[in-house]
């Protein structure tokens, strides 16, 4: 969950439907990267345009993004997961 960028544009007093105006997109593909299931890695297009929208300096944008990222709990996948628990043995041909 995006909570800098929805808390920013409330704060700002802008309406989800007024900043999907600004930003050129929907409403709900904005809702969704509020939610954080759209842009999960931010183009840095999209922060410069929310940068501009919020009047926002582009860093602040991009170390919220960053400090937001850092909370987002590490997906593997599937075919990638091992089991932690166990150790990992690495087999070689040896000598």
């Amino acid at each position: 969950m995006r909570d800098w960028l929805r808390n920013a544009r409330i704060d700002k007093g802008i309406t989800l439907a007024e900043m999907a105006g600004r930003l050129g997109i929907t409403s709900g593909y904005l809702c969704e990267i509020e939610r954080g299931t759209r842009q999960i890695d931010m183009a840095l297009s999209m922060a410069e345009l929310l940068s501009a929208a919020l009047d926002m300096p582009l860093q602040d944008v991009i170390n919220a993004e960053c400090a937001a990222r850092d909370k987002l709990p590490l997906t593997v996948a599937r075919g990638k997961r091992r089991d932690l628990r166990t150790p990992s043995v690495v087999t070689g041909t040896g000598s």
